[in-house]
């Protein structure tokens, strides 16, 4: 019964000539369906603890994002509070140049360092928190996935027999399942992580981490000649921003072969939406920060958008564990939906930072 799944031996009996071994092999059949087939009762319980994990993984997903906002929060706090200090060190550096003696400067720096001293273990506490709550973020995930495998197989599994049972016998070869290792989309080679910009960002005075520009996808028409060197008419490049605190951001370079673009595209609003297609069909909205009017090559007839959107917890969860199918952008003068081929760009930068 444990081998009778491939359906083998079902056939070898069914090709033995003789009323004997048929009535044989439906025997056998009788016996070992019940054993195949899931319980319903099985797949039923499973689909029950799939919906408390998904519950558990959205919890906990919210406490992290929550969690990460109050660490932001009581990052500025401390740095206030270091701004402050310089602020009592130098006054108090003056007056005891001038020979006087600044009890009060004196008593506030001491509180200040106290307000300091406190400051940073409530953010270490809060790295602890935020280290503890991605533990169980990931333990969720993993849990989620565990469960949702289960219940595809128990549902092809059943499929599957009932197949099986009723007559079909697939052909020899839909049984032969080529080596693992010769299998590129299980075993793809490593990503190569190139950092644009490692350091100190000088506005937000934060460190900042900005993965290289990497292609994305490409679009052309059918039935329209090439641009120039053989140019689409659209490419895409795509990177990742981290910024400390726990704020990332997807940045999009659109290069687009118009020599109307007002006319053609107009401008990448602020607010304007990004939608991402998943290969499971999830789809992850996103909104552009910032007005971008394009910068235009007249002498080459390219005009290049940026965009840069910003990626809550839940977004940096769906890009870090799916595939991407395709990308609908949001213009000013409509939207069009394009295509990805690199549709594990973005879950590889996410591994990168």
């Amino acid at each position: 019964c444990q081998n009778s799944y491939s359906g083998l031996p079902m056939v070898w009996l069914m090709r033995m000539h003789g009323f004997k071994k048929l009535i044989i092999a439906s025997v056998a059949w009788m016996v070992c369906l019940p054993l195949l087939l899931p319980a319903q009762d099985e797949i039923r319980d499973t689909e029950m603890e799939l919906s408390e994990a998904v519950g558990e993984w959205r919890s906990a997903a919210a406490a992290l994002d929550a969690a990460s906002l109050k660490r932001a929060e009581l990052q500025v706090e401390l740095e206030d509070l270091k701004r402050a200090g310089r602020w009592f060190e130098e006054n108090l550096h003056g007056a005891t140049s001038d020979k006087r003696r600044p009890a009060r400067l004196r008593r506030q720096l001491r509180k200040w360092r106290r307000e300091v001293r406190r400051a940073e273990k409530k953010l270490a506490a809060q790295d602890r928190r935020i280290e503890d709550l991605t533990v169980a973020v990931d333990e969720a995930r993993d849990k989620l996935d565990r469960l949702s495998f289960k219940r595809k197989y128990d549902a092809l599994h059943r499929e599957s027999a009932e197949r099986v049972y009723s007559g079909y016998f697939p052909p020899a070869n839909e049984f032969y399942y080529p080596d693992d290792e010769d299998k590129v989309l299980k075993h793809p080679p490593p990503f190569e992580c190139r950092r644009a910009y490692d350091g100190s960002d000088p506005k937000l005075e934060r460190h900042r981490i900005d993965l290289e520009e990497e292609p994305f996808f490409v679009y052309h028409p059918e039935h329209v000649p090439l641009f120039g060197d053989d140019e689409p008419l659209l490419r895409c490049a795509a990177s990742l921003t981290l910024i400390e605190g726990g704020q990332y951001f997807l940045n999009l370079r659109f290069r687009i072969h118009t020599h109307q673009p007002r006319k053609a595209y107009g401008y990448l609003e602020r607010g304007s939406r990004l939608i991402i297609t998943f290969l499971d069909g999830t789809e992850l909205t996103l909104r552009n920060n910032r007005l971008n009017l394009g910068q235009f090559d007249k002498k080459n007839g390219i005009v290049t958008f940026v965009g840069q959107y910003s990626l809550d917890l839940y977004a940096q969860n769906l890009l870090k564990r799916n595939m991407i199918r395709n990308v609908l952008v949001e213009w000013a003068k409509g939207y069009d939906k394009y295509p990805v081929y690199r549709i594990d760009l973005l879950a590889n930068q996410m591994d990168c930072l």
